[in-house]
């Protein structure tokens, strides 16, 4: 498995506050879903000032509208 970029972590921090699920954002990064379940709740590549895990299972996000939801800075990252 390669080491993710920077701006792959971001579209998956995105695609987990958007309610994406492990397996697609997996297949999309070339990943397993158990990875994506690791960055998910902070065992890899964890930011400060993000609370974990990203994605609820039980709310996933989809009803905060983009306007209103003030996104961590996707830079501070712990590797």
């Amino acid at each position: 498995m390669s080491k993710l970029t920077r701006e792959q972590i971001d579209s998956i921090y995105y695609g987990l506050m958007m309610g994406d699920s492990s397996k697609d954002l997996a297949e999309d990064f070339n990943i397993t879903p158990g990875y994506i379940n690791l960055i998910n709740t902070g065992r890899r590549y964890k930011r400060t000032g993000w609370t974990y895990p990203i994605r609820d299972t039980l709310s996933c996000g989809h009803d905060i509208p983009d306007d209103e939801y003030i996104f961590p800075d996707p830079y501070t990252l712990h590797i």
